[in-house]
């Protein structure tokens, strides 16, 4: 196939594109190509393009076969200075590329969502509970899915609901940002009572697989894609502990529990054999060795 990728160049991206050597990829990246992350090779065509300004469809190959839009606003946490350049990439440019998509011959799109749309946690995440998310980010990426979801009578159109993503290469995440705390004997914050909530960190590579999988098979819908076991953020700092040589402290602060963000993967296990995906301990070890601080 030929595929369109944005975000090739980002952190899900960099580990989804050697899964991808069989076809023939195009990938927009904001970077000059002398310092892409991503190299152009005989697969792979390095596309210029800063979605923040939007996207000319123009510059883009006249045929493709199948869109996987990983891209996203990098300030997703700067509300509401931010707002118009989340709405640019999260919500307009994906409607740009459904457009130009039905002229260039794709039958297949494979869009990163977020768990976040089901914020505030506070019932099941389920991709058929009713959602209204808090915050603009996952606003802004439920719109996305529910404008992209509307083509499924031209085209193939899934929407993966990615959890709790960490692997090697990260920065500036919540698993990654315990382990830099961690390795660095900072202390991390908990509740009055308890271990904090319960998490479900996935594998990136583990991630990457299924984007590949939806793209090959066409699937349609929204998908939670999330690791199925289950862990407190103690036990998530326990582990990294080990992984790490170094015992996790902590400070309670005054605030009551925090919810639980626990992906319900019923759906998913009906396409991915989820007893394959990284257990906790050897996902850690692996990141670890690419960890951001150095250790103590």
């Amino acid at each position: 196939m030929r595929i369109l990728i944005t975000g090739g160049t980002g952190f899900l991206g960099r580990h989804l594109l050697p899964m991808l050597t069989t076809h023939e990829l195009f990938v927009l990246t904001r970077r000059p190509r002398s310092t892409a992350t991503v190299k152009s090779t005989d697969n792979i065509e390095l596309l210029s393009a800063d979605l923040s300004n939007g996207i000319d469809t123009a510059t883009l190959p006249s045929r493709i076969d199948a869109i996987i839009h990983l891209a996203q606003s990098d300030k997703y946490r700067e509300f509401p200075a931010g707002a118009a350049d989340m709405f640019q990439v999260n919500v307009a440019v994906p409607q740009s590329l459904m457009r130009w998509a039905l002229g260039a011959g794709v039958t297949r799109t494979v869009f990163a969502s977020t768990g976040s749309v089901y914020e505030p946690f506070t019932g099941p995440l389920r991709e058929n509970t009713a959602v209204n998310p808090t915050g603009y980010y996952a606003a802004s990426k439920l719109a996305a899915e529910t404008l992209s979801l509307a083509y499924q009578s031209q085209m193939a159109v899934s929407q993966l609901r990615v959890f709790l993503l960490y692997g090697p290469g990260q920065t500036g995440m919540m698993t990654s940002r315990v382990i830099d705390n961690v390795r660095a004997g900072r202390p991390l914050t908990l509740p009055s009572q308890g271990d904090g909530p319960l998490l479900v960190p996935t594998y990136v590579d583990d991630t990457a697989r299924v984007f590949k999988q939806a793209c090959e098979e066409g699937w349609r819908g929204i998908w939670n894609v999330a690791s199925p076991r289950a862990v407190s953020f103690t036990d998530l700092a326990h582990a990294i502990g080990v992984a790490a040589g170094r015992k996790p402290c902590f400070e309670r602060t005054g605030t009551g529990p925090t919810p639980s963000i626990v992906a319900d993967v019923t759906k998913h296990a009906t396409r991915v054999d989820l007893s394959t995906f990284t257990p906790l301990a050897l996902g850690l070890e692996r990141t670890l060795k690419y960890a951001s601080v150095p250790a103590a």
